[in-house]
């Protein structure tokens, strides 16, 4: 019993021992995490995805302004056959830790969806997001999860979503206001989408207004376009308001239809159009009939499509007369025969003609070849009046690219709703963060800067660092510019940009819409911008984000394709892109680690950027690597030394000064040994401490062994 009780004791004790020394061994490598609300950790929480969520912004328009308010719609769908009880919704904005809205569910049941909404509003313009976290329990009520049953009395589920929104200044839009009709008319969603589309390509802002018209909807609107469906429905006090509008400068379109429809309904879209038309104090009328041609037609005798274009008219410059005017449906215009400021854009062909539909006789005859598609007539006091007897920016119309009618409408839009003219802005100012919260104070905002090209486009050199981005550097800093794909932009051209502040990776951009309207070469001479030398530390700087700069320093570590060197003052990080070539010769790929090693001095030229661990160097060609060790080497031997007694030679107007290469090698040899240990070194450390406690402690336990073994005998022996 003795030995089977010390032997025990023996190997209990050892392996307590063994247990601590592992501990010691492995414990870095263990974080522990606890949640700030103890009541929580009495729950489970279920990681399956059980609520599904989607996140809209329920307006009109995309473009949505400094503190109007806007609806959130949240769709919370439950994919499993479980009920959720007790569900929260919060809302939170990465700004702020509390939650902007709360939204408490009592349940939601098995596969059921449910809609929640929150009104909210920005005071400032720029991009935000939305973050949507969605949570609840499963009771034991509902414990079978795809066969699988839960014993949890209860089980926390969470789910998180988000939504994008941009919001802009006013100032910076133009204000477009479509008045659909309020009672049954067509719906923006069914005809207009193309429309919202262009509108916003255009940075205009769209108002799609359902309800009675009001000052409040026309307050700052450029233009208003009125629907066939809302002149038949227009009450005398909308009129009046329509007609202060323009009596204020505003513009118009108006459209209408033919009479097919008169004859066996309240729709009198002629009558009551030229209502509005005479209260504005406009000359040209819509005929109360149908345009038609019996021999070009699309199939029926009223699916009529027009290419006798202006081609004289401002309006229609550029306009591709290959394609058609679509003309669905429609009346003519009735144009008076003193038109001194009357523009007739779109005629019809030679065979189409006006036929009154309803047969009652309440239209003006329009012989063949006198039919007009299209037709604009300017105010006395400059209001633009656009007219048309067909809904000619309809989908159905605008959506098919075989004809016209989106070219049109995009040229129209452009001249009666012009964007507000930008002003020139510098670089730097562009870039401005006054309260040094990480948010560009011009974040969103359209802006228009000029500059030389540092980074050439893609399309022009395959050194170019990535995809559809150039650099562009004036006076007073350098910015990235995003969105240049197929334009050919050299180096040392200067470029004029207009876009919207954006930021990526910390990184101020400016994004352009479209490149083709966006990006402008304003000299096509090549003025080289030289890179501002800095020592290594100041080269990473925040300041210098953006430019183009030049360091000198020891390589003290390369890590694949980033170098680190110094001069002494402080590290600076560069990276060197796959991609990147060498524009003076063609070097094989990462040619330039077989010229580089740890201890080179070596010349750097790149663009500053922020990356995620603070700020590195880009590369933009090869060739601006240089290692110029030997240089300084060569210099060193060539030196003449003096003989003794006799003074060296100084030249007071030295053209190349290598006594700071010079300089760079005596500090850089006397840097501490401390400061070049690496992250694999300490890791090296840590582990052979922890292993030496190892062997301290399995030590410990073979004495205690050893101890009680001798035990064992002298108790046996005696």
């Amino acid at each position: 019993m003795g030995l089977f009780k010390i032997v025990g004791n023996a190997c209990i004790c050892m392996l307590i021992v063994f247990l601590l020394a592992i501990s010691q061994v492995i414990s870095p490598c263990i974080t522990v995490r606890a949640e700030e609300n103890s009541r929580e950790l009495e729950f489970s929480t279920y990681n399956e995805k059980i609520i599904d969520i989607k996140n809209n912004v329920l307006e009109d328009s995309d473009l949505i302004v400094e503190n109007e308010e806007i609806k959130i719609e949240t769709v919370i769908h439950n994919t499993k056959l479980v009920e959720i009880n007790r569900v929260k919704i919060e809302y939170f904005t990465k700004s702020k830790l509390k939650p902007i809205k709360v939204v408490n569910i009592d349940k939601i049941l098995a596969g059921e969806s449910i809609n929640t909404y929150i009104d909210y509003y920005f005071n400032k313009a720029g991009r935000y997001t939305i973050e949507v976290k969605v949570s609840g329990y499963i009771t034991k009520n509902s414990s079978k999860l795809d066969n699988n049953t839960i014993k949890e009395d209860n089980i926390k589920i969470e789910s998180n979503s988000s939504v994008d929104i941009k919001v802009s200044k006013m100032k910076e839009l133009s204000k477009v206001v479509v008045q659909q009709g309020y009672n049954n008319g067509v719906k923006s969603d069914d005809n207009l989408k193309t429309l919202k589309n262009i509108v916003k390509e255009n940075g205009m802002k769209l108002v799609l207004n359902e309800n009675v018209l009001s000052n409040q909807v026309l307050s700052e609107a450029k233009l208003l376009i009125l629907t066939q469906e809302y002149i038949n429905i227009a009450s005398q006090v909308e009129i009046n308001l329509i007609t202060k509008y323009i009596s204020g400068g505003g513009n118009l379109i108006i459209t209408s239809s033919s009479d097919i429809y008169d004859e066996n309904s309240n729709c009198e879209y002629a009558k009551k159009g030229n209502h509005i038309l005479e209260a504005i104090g406009a000359k040209i009328r819509l005929n109360d009939d149908q345009a038609i041609d019996n021999d070009i037609n699309d199939g029926e005798n009223y699916n009529l499509s027009f290419n006798k274009y202006n081609i004289e008219s401002e309006l229609l410059v550029g306009i591709d007369v290959d394609k058609k005017f679509k003309f669905f449906n429609g009346s003519t215009l009735i144009i008076p025969s003193s038109s001194d400021n009357i523009e007739v854009l779109i005629e019809g062909h030679e065979s189409t003609y006006g036929h009154y539909y309803d047969k009652q006789n309440d239209n003006v005859s329009v012989n063949k070849g006198e039919v007009v598609g299209l037709a604009i007539e300017t105010l006395d006091n400059n209001s633009k009046i656009v007219i048309s007897g067909t809904n000619f920016y309809y989908e159905d119309e605008i959506s098919d690219s075989n004809f016209s009618n989106y070219e049109i409408t995009n040229m129209l839009l452009r001249y009666l709703a012009p964007v507000p003219k930008i002003e020139l802005s510098s670089i730097l100012s562009v870039k401005i963060d006054k309260n040094s919260d990480n948010i560009l104070d011009k974040l969103g905002e359209k802006v228009i800067v000029e500059g030389y090209v540092t980074v050439a486009s893609k399309a022009e050199s395959n050194s170019n660092l990535f995809n559809n981005v150039i650099y562009v550097q004036d006076d007073t800093s350098g910015i990235e510019v995003y969105g240049v794909i197929e334009s050919k932009v050299k180096l040392g051209q200067k470029v004029r940009v207009t876009g919207r502040v954006s930021s990526k990776f910390g990184n101020a951009q400016i994004k352009l819409q479209d490149e083709n309207y966006d990006l402008q070469i304003i000299d096509e001479r090549i003025n080289l911008i030289l890179p501002i030398e800095f020592s290594t530390f100041d080269s990473m700087q925040e300041k210098n984000e953006g430019m183009l700069v030049k360091t000198i320093g020891k390589v003290t570590s390369i890590v694949e394709n980033i170098i680190y060197i110094n001069d002494g003052s402080g590290e600076a990080v560069v990276y060197i892109d796959n991609f990147i070539e060498n524009s003076i010769k063609c070097d094989l790929e990462y040619e330039w680690k077989s010229k580089i090693k740890v201890g080179d001095v070596i010349s750097i030229v790149g663009i500053v950027v922020e990356g995620t661990d603070g700020y590195l160097l880009l590369v933009r060609d090869l060739a601006e690597i240089v290692n110029i060790s030997d240089e300084i080497q060569e210099d060193i031997e060539n030196e003449e030394i003096p003989e003794l007694g006799e003074k060296p030679e100084v030249d007071v107007n030295p053209e190349v000064d290598i006594n700071r290469e010079e300089n760079i090698h005596s500090e850089l040899n006397k840097e501490k040994e401390h400061n070049n240990i690496s992250n694999e070194e300490i890791e090296e450390n840590t582990l052979s401490q922890n292993i030496d406690k190892y062997y301290f402690f399995f030590t410990i336990a073979l004495i205690i062994v050893s101890g009680n073994i001798f035990t064992l005998f002298k108790s046996e022996r005696y």
